[in-house]
């Protein structure tokens, strides 16, 4: 198994080999840079709920770390709030806040789609360049 390996990196379709060797390596690092963002956006949806009823108690803006995605959207909403504005004005801030958390979340998902298209074409490429 690990001649035929190295025969197809060093044979004549190696260039499609090391071209699908990129490929996957690109997807990898863009799973790992997911999946370390989404660890990092991990909220205790309970603490967070009872924090911004504090806050809007108080009349203050949430405090603490606002960072993650959930956090972000709802402190947008407190913010109005302790500003005195009415339930509209605090809805349309956190649907604003949710548009940028949603870009935020999304964001170099759509490579997953692309690299697998590319991976596909290369791979055909590769077997119809084997046939010729």
């Amino acid at each position: 198994m690990l001649a035929s390996l190295v025969a197809a990196f060093s044979g004549p379709a190696a260039a499609f080999m090391y071209a699908l060797l990129a490929v996957a390596a690109f997807a990898l690092a863009v799973v790992v840079e997911r999946a370390w963002s989404f660890a990092r956006y991990d909220v205790d949806p309970d603490a967070l709920l009872a924090r911004a009823r504090d806050a809007v108690a108080r009349g203050e803006p949430l405090g603490g770390d606002t960072s993650a995605p959930a956090a972000h959207v709802v402190a947008a909403g407190v913010a109005q709030a302790a500003a005195g504005s009415p339930p509209d004005t605090c809805w349309d801030a956190m649907t604003a806040a949710a548009i940028e958390a949603d870009l935020q979340v999304r964001q170099r998902v759509g490579y997953l789609s692309m690299i697998a298209s590319v991976a596909t074409m290369i791979g055909l490429f590769g077997t119809v360049y084997g046939l010729i």
